[in-house]
């Protein structure tokens, strides 16, 4: 029963993070172009965000969906600013 509680919450988070990621990707890319000034490096960001949010076993709601988000994407950026600046030195 737990392993079918967990294909319907996975299933769950999908669709949500489908649709999220539909209705607000364009916003998400600017947000960290913006941070980044590399469209491309943005693109990879913002895929590794979804990538991340649709392994996690945690239940997504749509109340949580933005917060969610919005965290692993400035917790990716300060790890790629962080990499970059461990191979400058």
């Amino acid at each position: 029963m737990s392993e079918q509680n967990d294909d319907i919450r996975s299933q769950a988070n999908k669709k949500l993070l489908i649709n999220y990621y539909i209705a607000h990707r364009d916003e998400l890319l600017a947000y960290v172009s913006s941070r980044l000034g590399d469209s491309c490096l943005a693109e990879d960001i913002v895929q590794d965000v979804f990538l991340k949010l649709l392994t996690t076993d945690k239940m997504i709601s749509e109340v949580t969906m933005p917060a969610l988000v919005y965290t692993v994407t400035r917790n990716l950026i300060t790890s790629y600013f962080r990499r970059r600046s461990h191979h400058e030195e």
